[in-house]
């Protein structure tokens, strides 16, 4: 039952980039209303979507279970990084692409796919635990992630760019997950409210992109699919085998373990339309691996539950 609802809610989330692809051919959404939107996405509604799930939880843990939680964490990050900077080494290719290649292995869709997927398989318990899991990928990914994709001769020259909304929300959001800073509830409610656009907007503009591409490029080529499983195969799988050795509660192995085989982030192509990253090969890793995901998921998650 669980992972027959798990694959109909993958199908769901698929189904958005469609409508996308769809929505470009037809002339209601282009390149320009995409790079906008990604704009708004990257700036707006994701530091919303980050305050909102902590200000709006009201779910209460142990200090021990966050322990432990930080310590799954912390191996996923450790793994995640590994991977970036080992596989992508191996592979024949410019700097630009392989930087492209180490942000895939690095960063997973925790946050769209991520949330949605958990709370359907271990429920709102487990939901606080991705949520608050997910907050290093917003430090990394708006610091290391965007120096990857921008290059190091534009973050030398641009090192505000590392001061962005992405970072001082998840900054703002671990401090208010871990104190207990009053905070009123209308605040919490309407950045939920704004939050909950930015799913299907990331979802869309990967369908928007993918739609200028020729029908047979969208798939990639052989790189993209060995880096495909390293995001979605690999990484989880070493988690699975190392997880049960450190850490005895079953939900948050399980939790880690489904983060660490999302697919890729679709930060990744946002932050390629903002600073002239190589778009394609990304809405490329991103379209194959949500693709794959559909099947993986649902297999990784078999071993858990």
């Amino acid at each position: 039952m669980v992972l027959s609802s798990l694959l109909a809610q993958m199908v769901k989330l698929f189904s958005v980039i469609i409508v996308g692809y769809i929505l470009n051919k037809i002339g209601i959404m282009d390149s320009d209303f995409n790079k906008k939107l990604s704009h708004l996405v990257l700036n707006v509604t994701l530091p919303a979507m980050v305050l909102g799930s902590v200000l709006t939880s009201t779910v209460k843990h142990s200090l021990s279970e966050l322990g432990v939680l930080v310590l799954g964490t912390a191996l996923l990050y450790i793994v995640q990084l590994l991977a970036a900077f080992t596989v992508p080494s191996l592979i024949p290719a410019g700097k630009s692409e392989r930087s492209v290649y180490r942000f895939v292995a690095m960063f997973g869709n925790t946050a769209f796919i991520g949330y949605p997927i958990i709370e359907a398989i271990w429920g709102i318990d487990a939901f606080f635990y991705a949520m608050l899991g997910n907050l290093p990928f917003n430090l990394f990914a708006f610091t290391l992630g965007v120096g990857l994709i921008a290059g190091g001769s534009k973050v030398e020259k641009n090192w505000k760019m590392f001061l962005n909304s992405g970072v001082i929300s998840s900054l703002l959001a671990a401090v208010f997950a871990l104190t207990d800073i009053a905070i009123p509830s209308f605040v919490g409610e309407v950045c939920e409210l704004v939050g909950q656009i930015t799913t299907p907007s990331a979802l869309l503009i990967i369908g928007v992109f993918l739609a200028d591409l020729p029908l047979k490029e969208v798939l990639g080529g052989v790189k993209i699919w060995i880096m495909a499983a390293v995001r979605l195969l690999a990484v989880p799988f070493v988690l699975l085998l190392i997880l049960p050795h450190l850490i005895s509660d079953p939900t948050i192995i399980g939790v880690v373990v489904v983060l660490g085989g999302m697919p890729c982030a679709t930060n990744g192509l946002m932050f390629c339309l903002e600073y002239d990253g190589e778009s394609k090969i990304m809405g490329q890793a991103i379209f194959l691996t949500t693709l794959l995901a559909i099947l993986t998921i649902p297999f990784i998650t078999s071993f858990l539950v």
